[in-house]
């Protein structure tokens, strides 16, 4: 196995001039220390966004002193030296500057001293930008696990387990994960759409039941399943679009029978769900692409034997096979 070329979004210097940069925002809202921190927490530690926001100061210190390992969801995951301490200058900076302490409390608050928003922190998150610059929470966390596994390259360790240290620091359950992120793809963090999920589901046992059923009955059950997707307002309209679009294309469905036969890509028989997500893949952050995307890519007809279901992988990962 040979060592993978990282391809970080951000470079190091460049995320260095944001995090200071940001330091320096003070506002009625703003404390620029505290959100500079933050994405510091973030490159340091390969936290999510939505894991920082749900942070609190007893999931990483007791006594106000960091401990040897913070709880993300209640699972123990150990801190490097480096990350220690910037979790205890930022432990300092939030006593020295009144915010509470208790264990309860955010470990990022927002000025208030209330515990931030997704919306709220990225609008923040801007203030350390310059113009035309796009960084997100999402490019510090995958810079920051290239640049764990280069450093581990450079203390010598092998090319195979440079990749295992590089997995367990982003708590990734897939190689391929793993390999993308290193490679330079960007994986959503955000919070998954449930509705996106469930519509997926669906589809999924009717691709499944293809071969047991009725033709009718497949199609039928189609274009009800259609119908709850164009009128679910938890979809996004690029979602909408993508899963209307795909049943439009369905091999299962008849020319005549397309709710949008100007939209129908009929003579495209080998559309699957695999590839909804993979077109899909770029226009949300709202689900764990890589990992569904896996879970599609298993055999069909062993998971229909199974009973298995795409609950599975929700709040999961992939396999544990390495990409070769």
């Amino acid at each position: 196995m040979s060592y993978i070329k990282t391809r970080p979004p951000v470079g190091h210097a460049e995320t260095e001039n944001f995090i200071d940069k940001l330091r320096t925002v003070q506002t009625r809202t703003i404390d620029g220390v505290v959100v500079s921190n933050l994405v510091r927490a973030c490159y340091e530690c390969g936290l999510k966004s939505g894991e920082l926001i749900n942070l609190t100061i007893g999931d990483v210190s007791k006594g106000a002193k960091v401990n040897d390992s913070m709880l993300i969801d209640g699972t123990p995951v150990p801190l490097t030296s480096r990350a220690q301490k910037v979790l205890q200058d930022h432990l300092d900076h939030l006593k020295a500057n009144g915010y509470k302490m208790y264990s309860f409390n955010p470990l990022s608050p927002t000025k208030k001293g209330h515990q931030y928003s997704q919306k709220s922190l990225d609008n923040h998150l801007k203030k350390g930008a310059v113009a035309g610059q796009n960084i997100t929470l999402d490019k510090i966390r995958q810079a920051g696990i290239c640049r764990h596994y280069d450093q581990m390259r450079k203390e010598g360790f092998s090319a195979q387990e440079c990749l295992n240290r590089a997995k367990v620091f982003a708590r990734l359950k897939s190689y391929r994960s793993t390999n993308d992120i290193l490679r330079g793809s960007i994986q959503p963090t955000g919070q998954k759409t449930t509705s996106f999920i469930e519509h997926l589901k669906k589809l999924e046992i009717a691709e499944l039941s293809y071969k047991h059923k009725n033709e009718n009955e497949v199609i039928r059950s189609l274009n009800e399943i259609r119908d709850e997707i164009i009128k679910d307002k938890k979809l996004n309209d690029k979602e909408r679009a993508a899963l209307t679009d795909y049943i439009d294309s369905s091999r299962f469905k008849d020319k005549n029978e397309s709710h949008s036969p100007e939209k129908s890509r009929n003579d495209q028989d080998n559309t699957s769900l695999v590839d909804l997500i993979k077109n899909h893949q770029e226009k949300s952050e709202s689900y764990p692409v890589d990992d569904i995307i896996e879970y599609f890519e298993l055999d069909k007809a062993d998971k229909l034997q199974h009973g298995s279901s795409t609950s599975d992988i929700e709040g999961k990962g992939g396999s544990d096979k390495p990409t070769k």
